[in-house]
């Protein structure tokens, strides 16, 4: 017998090759032939030709693995998911040599079939042999990176460019892979690389333009948002996020921010209403004494926004149940529809809610028409142009009132947006207004503070032992642009033994560390005198702040929830009183504690303040004994109050807006 006939056969089938695709098909044509023309079919994408011909193979020899293999991706490429799967199993156990092939096969399959963790099981598999084909290393990557697993995304990714350098989504997934890890200059790097190799992608313009603008590079991320509109006018995102950014550019005052909000906000209100009609009329409420209210937010979660709303939501709910006791009157019913993954203070946030939806696979317009349909009569718009934001949703005007409060320090511009939450400390009723909103005003404060969770009590003043003073800034480093920087550099240069403790998520690496600190000696801030630390868990984090003795605020965009937090600690904050509702926030939480000597009214007054207080450790020492009772005594925290006065506020614009339609309640 020949050499050939003493082969075993490539299909599986375990017999002589002469024996099995030497066979002939009733036709006349061996099963090699049929096999050939099935395996170019497939290739030519000619699937019909593929199935008939693979299904030859299979009455000649219903264990031909090859025959198998081909009707799988048949089934898959017809995304007859469940028919892959079945067929490549069958296959798997014929053809031991064809693991990696077959797991790759089988990972598609079950990615079909919505199952991300047999997906990746089989991505695992299909990339542990010597040959993982490029593409199996590729699809294991981007599964990991969806689970939030970078690390183990990072690693797979290598491997897909280690094979092709130029791979352009392994080169922009990697920087996602890497920005997560909070490794900001080496994601910037292959952000880039990106972008250059395909500069007529907006999206990888829109990915570095994002990158850039937490970085704190903002002149940069303007420009690459720019160019990513350019690319494609309706990249909602990019437009959002580019207006989101220009809160941090010192150049643009608060009515050039507004009238670019405005023309973008008409903008996405045209292009909505040209893709479906808004709504006018809404169901009439089946309860008169309930008024259904919406929110609509990302952040309610770990995040400053679902922070400030524990203690409301909370309250709220405590408050009802007593009132329904006592004496029934109206009733708040709140409805969440969450646009982003939960974690477990959101588990917390449902129990105090009638309503949770996540919608994060919702369409814009499946949305509008969910809330629509729950006949909710006030929207609230929890984001402003800041992540996980829905805004193209309150376009369509689903509610007949629709409110921005909480979540973003600025207009939206929509014109769809009826109302904005403000008080007179955020928006002096007597300054410009800079908002395409009406007011909903609250008489002390827009804002109710959820103390944190860890009760130790502050530490001892450091600068009473160390006989220097430690300022602080647990702001995102985005926040501290070149003025900032420039104005804290003028500072320490008077107080050489002084420290500047920087404390977040862009500080940890030691490649943006040594970034930062050649940015820093461009303004002139001493670099020996900084220390740089990034991010850590939440009680970590905030025993950090024993090691402060006075916090310096950032601006134009002052802080907020870092502010409150380190004032829970017992450090007061040096703030510089600024133009509009997002700088004005470090004043309106002062201005509440009774410390007005902490405001500053322009850069010269800021640096004088740091310096006198630099020089005063004994009224420093008794603030900070004192500041959290301060805190918990103030408006700030008082929960109940704000609570009656939000509902009440809430209540009062459904009243007036039933009397306009005629008496509806």
């Amino acid at each position: 017998m020949s050499g050939e006939a003493q082969q075993r056969c490539s299909c599986g089938s375990g017999k002589r090759f002469l024996r099995c695709c030497g066979v002939r098909t009733p036709q006349g044509e061996t099963v090699a032939v049929v096999l050939q023309r099935a395996l170019t079919a497939l290739a030519a994408g000619q699937l019909l030709q593929a199935r008939q011909s693979a299904e030859t193979l299979l009455r000649v020899n219903p264990r031909h693995g090859e025959a198998l293999l081909i009707l799988g991706s048949v089934a898959l490429q017809q995304e007859q998911f469940a028919d892959a799967v079945r067929l490549w199993t069958k296959a798997r156990a014929i053809l031991p040599e064809k693991q990696e092939k077959i797991a790759y096969g089988l990972a598609l399959a079950w990615q079909g079939l919505k199952n991300p963790e047999r997906a990746l099981s089989f991505f695992t598999q299909a990339t542990e042999g010597k040959e993982a084909p490029l593409a199996a290393w590729w699809g294991r990557s981007v599964l990991l990176l969806e689970r939030g697993q970078a690390r183990e995304a990072e690693v797979a990714l290598r491997q897909v460019l280690a094979r092709q350098p130029d791979h352009v989504g392994a080169l922009s997934n990697l920087s996602a892979a890497l920005k997560q890890q909070n490794r900001w200059t080496a994601a910037l790097t292959y952000a880039e690389q990106a972008v250059a190799l395909q500069p007529a992608e907006p999206v990888l313009w829109r990915n570095l333009a994002l990158l850039c603008q937490e970085w704190g590079a903002h002149e940069q991320a303007n420009n690459a948002f720019a160019q990513a509109i350019k690319l494609n006018p309706y990249d909602d995102l990019s437009h959002s996020s580019r207006l989101f950014g220009l809160n941090y550019l010192m150049q643009w005052t608060p009515a050039q921010r507004c009238a670019e909000a405005q023309a973008w906000g008409q903008q996405l209100q045209q292009q909505a209403q040209q893709e479906y009609p808004v709504w006018s009329s809404w169901p009439q409420p089946q309860q008169k004494k309930v008024l259904t209210i919406g929110l609509v937010s990302g952040d309610l979660r770990r995040h400053p926004v679902g922070y400030f709303l524990h203690s409301v939501l909370h309250t709220l709910q405590a408050l009802q149940d007593a009132t329904a006791r006592e004496n029934p009157g109206l009733t708040l019913r709140v409805l969440v529809y969450m646009t982003a993954a939960e974690d477990g203070l959101s588990l917390q946030l449902q129990k105090y809610c009638q309503g949770w939806l996540n919608v994060t696979e919702f369409s814009d317009r499946a949305l509008a028409e969910r809330i629509y349909a729950d006949a909710v009569q006030i929207l609230i718009d929890l984001s402003g142009h800041t992540r996980h934001n829905r805004l193209k949703v309150f376009c369509w005007h689903p509610a007949p009132l629709q409110l921005t409060w909480l979540g973003y320090f600025a207009t939206t511009g929509l014109p769809a947006m009826d109302y904005i939450l403000l008080d007179p400390w955020v928006q002096p009723p007597t300054a410009p207004y800079p908002f395409t909103e009406r007011p909903l005003w609250l008489k002390d404060t827009y804002r109710c503070f959820t103390p944190p969770a860890p009760q130790w009590l502050p530490g001892p003043l450091p600068m009473q032992q160390a006989g220097q003073i430690t300022f602080g800034c647990f702001n995102h480093l985005n926040k501290l642009n070149d003025q900032v920087l420039t104005l804290w550099g003028s500072i320490l240069r008077e107080l050489p033994q002084a420290r500047l403790l920087l404390k977040s998520r862009q500080t940890g690496d030691a490649a943006d560390q040594q970034a930062f600190l050649q940015r820093a000696q461009r303004c002139a801030l001493p670099t020996q005198q900084l220390i740089l630390e990034g991010v850590s868990e939440y009680a970590e984090y905030l025993r950090a702040y024993e090691r402060v003795d006075l916090a310096l605020d950032p601006f134009p965009y002052t802080g907020a929830t870092v502010s409150l937090e380190g004032i829970w600690m017992g450090i007061p904050m040096l703030t510089l009183q600024g133009e509009d509702m997002l700088g004005r926030s470090g004043a309106q939480i002062l201005q509440h504690l009774q410390l007005p000597m902490f405001i500053a009214e322009n850069q010269e007054d800021y640096r004088d303040k740091a310096l006198w207080w630099a020089q005063q450790p004994e009224a420093l020492a008794g603030l900070r004994r004192e500041l959290r009772q301060r805190l918990l005594n103030s408006v700030l925290c008082d929960a109940q109050a704000f609570v009656k006065e939000w509902s009440q506020g809430l209540a009062s614009l459904w009243q007036e807006y039933s009397h306009r339609q005629g008496g509806l309640t």
